[in-house]
């Protein structure tokens, strides 16, 4: 499955909407979630039209580049092009406080890129402006209840389903989870092999204390990663 999509756009707006839908396509093809699909298309529709508007001021014989890098646990982002030097992330943040009659409208564009990515980092090289943006593919799964004899394969295949043929990364709250047997963790296993195979990973948080004695017994944290919490589990996967 090719992962990676290249298209190269006319500095006009109309090119915009195919370059939303390629995005669509990608995403799809790669079964990355819905919310992932809106944050990649939001974020390169801001810089793309900033380019056309403001780098090119709308002349219409220029070319845009534009790359989606799908690597283990994140999507990468490139947009390049030839128009006046100009840093995006040199741009201020909007004051978000300020009331209706005060607020002036547009300037959220970069505002929203930075909220929709996880990086962010600019370079003018050999004439060309490159804006490259990192958006991370972490997924939190909740687990509760009892995984025992009765529960363990519909959780294996729960897990097994999300990791599939992307490689995300996999957060597994056990925050609410109360009983866990070994054909439970025998599923863990399975789940976190599969997410391997396909360069992602899988790890483990908020284990509960009655829940965790098991998990040390049987030596999984040196298998599966374990996080004290969810926060801290999606930072070291960051």
């Amino acid at each position: 499955m090719n992962d990676r999509l290249r298209v190269t756009l006319r500095s006009t707006l109309s090119d915009v909407a195919r370059l939303g839908r390629a995005v669509e396509e990608f995403t799809a093809k790669h079964g990355l979630p819905a919310a992932t699909c809106v944050a990649v298309n939001l974020a390169l529709e801001e810089v793309v039209t900033n380019v056309v508007v403001h780098g090119y001021q709308c002349r219409d014989d220029q070319t845009i580049s534009v790359e989606l890098s799908l690597l283990p646990g994140v999507l990468v982002m490139s947009v390049e092009d030839g128009a006046v030097p100009f840093n995006p992330l040199g741009v201020p943040e909007p004051d978000l406080a300020v009331s209706l009659d005060q607020r002036q409208p547009g300037g959220l564009g970069m505002h929203l890129v930075r909220q929709m990515t996880d990086r962010l980092e600019y370079e003018h090289r050999d004439g060309k402006n490159r804006l490259v943006m990192t958006k991370n593919l972490i997924v939190v799964e909740q687990l509760d209840g009892r995984i025992d004899t009765g529960t363990a394969e519909l959780v294996k295949q729960r897990l097994v389903d999300l990791v599939a043929d992307r490689p995300i990364h996999l957060v597994v709250d056990f925050s609410q989870v109360t009983y866990i047997s070994s054909i439970g963790l025998r599923a863990l296993v399975i789940a976190a092999k599969r997410a391997a195979s396909v360069q992602g990973k899988l790890v483990l948080c908020a284990i509960p204390d009655p829940v965790r004695p098991v998990f040390e017994l049987a030596g999984l944290a040196s298998v599966i990663p374990i996080y004290a919490t969810q926060e801290a589990a999606m930072a070291a996967l960051a």
